[in-house]
């Protein structure tokens, strides 16, 4: 009779195989109709995703190509730009084919090509901003003397530049709109940060969030007070 008899929740070996080859049916019909949709998906809806990805790729594109000229301004105010060469506007003269150059004590000195880049011979510059005197040298020694000589040779750092210093004038908006899916997240990024930096640990400089936005901010304030003052120290 025990042998009759099936203990609650038994099941026999057929009862097994039928509900693993339903559970199989199950998961191979999800996946049809998986395709099925895909498949299905409507021809408007694709060519929005692929006119989309397109913009993004042109869009980028033209942000580094397009927008690529640049123009600054020296400290005692006078222009920096690549519309042609890479040239420095005094009032009264123009020094171009810039190869480096670096501000000190009212000077822009640096250096410049003379012919082109492969048969041409790198020349030596000082410029007084104030007076507008500009002096060209052939000669690096007699160049250095005359730097000695002027005290225009920086003690600590020399800031060399080879094109646009300046970001937050212009670079950082075109930035922000054209890097988009770049810089988006990380404003975000940076407000979730201090959101928690204030809610959680109420700015309390020993917790973690808070060290983590003075550090970024820090650095922010570090990089915009550089490009304030680009001379030579």
């Amino acid at each position: 009779m025990c042998n009759n008899v099936h203990r609650k929740g038994y099941k026999s070996k057929s009862q097994n195989y039928r509900g693993i080859i339903g559970n199989t049916h199950k998961v191979r019909y999800s996946n049809i109709e998986q395709f099925k949709y895909i498949s299905e998906m409507k021809l408007p809806n694709i060519r929005i995703c692929f006119a989309f990805l397109t913009f993004l790729v042109c869009f980028n594109s033209y942000a580094r190509i397009g927008l690529a000229d640049w123009e600054a301004i020296t400290p005692l105010g006078h222009k920096i730009n690549n519309f042609g060469s890479v040239s420095l506007f005094l009032s009264d003269s123009t020094i171009e084919d810039l190869n480096k150059w670096f501000f000190y004590k009212g000077y822009v000195i640096g250096t410049y090509q003379i012919g082109n880049n492969q048969t041409g011979t790198e020349a030596y510059f000082t410029a007084n901003e104030k007076n507008q005197e500009v002096k060209r040298f052939t000669d690096q020694g007699i160049w250095q003397r005359e730097l000695e000589k002027n005290n225009l040779v920086p003690l600590l750092w020399t800031r060399w530049y080879k094109s646009d210093w300046t970001f937050y004038d212009d670079q950082l908006i075109l930035f922000l709109v054209f890097e988009f899916f770049i810089s988006i997240p990380l404003i975000i990024g940076y407000f979730v940060l201090v959101t928690r930096a204030i809610k959680k640990e109420r700015l309390d400089h020993r917790k973690p969030y808070t060290r983590t936005v003075l550090l970024i901010s820090g650095l922010i304030l570090l990089h915009w007070i550089s490009e304030v003052f680009p001379g030579s120290i």
